[in-house]
């Protein structure tokens, strides 16, 4: 099959440079989505490409990749792994057949081997942040189980089934309020809204296509999430809660692919990484509907790959195997003069 063309949304550093004293007002209405208030404790300082984008590149931004300790063991399963809490912390499922659970200490930037999950996980596994004490998490591995991790008393609890078995290409996404939502993947267009008082689920719109290895859900706050479709694609969608529907928007720079990983900082941007042995990293921007491309990560992203905004001005990035490391975006002194 012919691998798709590369869409026209995309903004190449040269773009910026070219066109940095033009207007760069977004032609919508939709402006910057505003982060819950709920939220706001976690979408803090996280300082990516500053509004408007244009103009910012064109001043340059000082972008920092820092390698971190080494998760202790490999993480190799689709899905995505790593969540975020607020505070210090950040959580990771290692998969990869194992019942195996980590804490990450941003400030101490060490790992901890935390009480073990109830049953072994696998590829579609997903961990999320549901607010206040608890995480939650999809098995994976064509099982529709699904857990509760409270953070305070270290334990897990198993809850009501999800409706359709997880695989590669599975997601979660929390809406700040009582709701998760979650792509089934498996090559399936299955998703499911989680009522996290009622513990229990249902059964939404389905994807405009199935989704596989490399889809991720991302909220931003308002009415959107967000998702690749994955399976070596450039194909990029969002849902409308309120419509309970789904819209087709700009191309990915290239093919999303195993071990891709979504993170939303708060502002403008979600970012990507694109998995499938690759070192790419993007922006896509959502006042514009349209694509960056970010400094590479530092070594090639495999299956097991996630990524996760942790508090500050820090997105954490999981290769796959072992390798762990950060990324924080500080506008430059050029910048910082320019806008003076």
């Amino acid at each position: 099959m012919a691998k798709p063309q590369q869409p026209d949304a995309i903004i190449q550093a040269d773009d910026f440079i070219q066109n940095a004293d033009k207007d760069v007002t977004p032609s919508n209405d939709e402006g910057r989505v505003p982060v819950l208030e709920s939220d706001a404790r976690i979408h803090a300082n996280f300082l990516p490409l500053p509004d408007p984008p244009v103009s910012a590149l064109s001043q340059g931004i000082a972008w920092e990749w820092e390698t971190l300790t080494s998760v202790p063991a490999n993480v190799n399963s689709t899905g995505k792994q790593m969540a975020y809490a607020g505070g210090d912390y950040i959580y990771l499922i290692r998969t990869a057949g194992t019942t195996t659970f980590y804490r990450y200490s941003i400030s101490g930037d060490s790992w901890d081997t935390m009480a073990s999950l109830p049953g072994t996980t696998s590829n579609g596994s997903n961990l999320i942040w549901g607010g206040g004490d608890f995480l939650y998490a999809m098995r994976g591995g064509n099982a529709t189980t699904f857990y509760r991790y409270s953070i305070s008393g270290n334990s897990w609890s198993t809850m009501a089934s999800v409706p359709g078995a997880a695989n590669d290409g599975a997601g979660m996404a929390y809406d700040g309020d009582d709701f998760i939502y979650a792509l089934r993947g498996n090559n399936s267009t299955g998703f499911y809204r989680y009522s996290i008082s009622g513990d229990s689920w249902s059964t939404m719109a389905v994807t405009p296509a199935n989704m596989e290895k490399g889809s991720s859900l991302i909220y931003t706050g308002g009415d959107y999430l967000y998702a690749p479709r994955g399976d070596s694609q450039l194909t990029f969608y969002r849902y409308s809660i309120s419509g309970d529907s789904w819209s087709t928007m700009a191309n990915a720079p290239g093919d999303i692919a195993a071990g891709s990983g979504g993170a939303y900082a708060g502002g403008d941007y979600i970012y990507y990484t694109r998995g499938s042995n690759e070192v790419s990293f993007y922006a896509y921007v959502i006042s514009r509907n349209s694509w960056l491309t970010l400094p590479d990560v530092p070594s090639t992203v495999f299956p097991g790959g996630g990524l996760s905004y942790g508090g500050g001005e820090y997105i954490y990035v999981l290769r796959g195997t072992t390798s762990f490391s950060r990324i924080g975006g500080r506008p430059s002194n050029t910048y910082e003069n320019y806008m003076q």
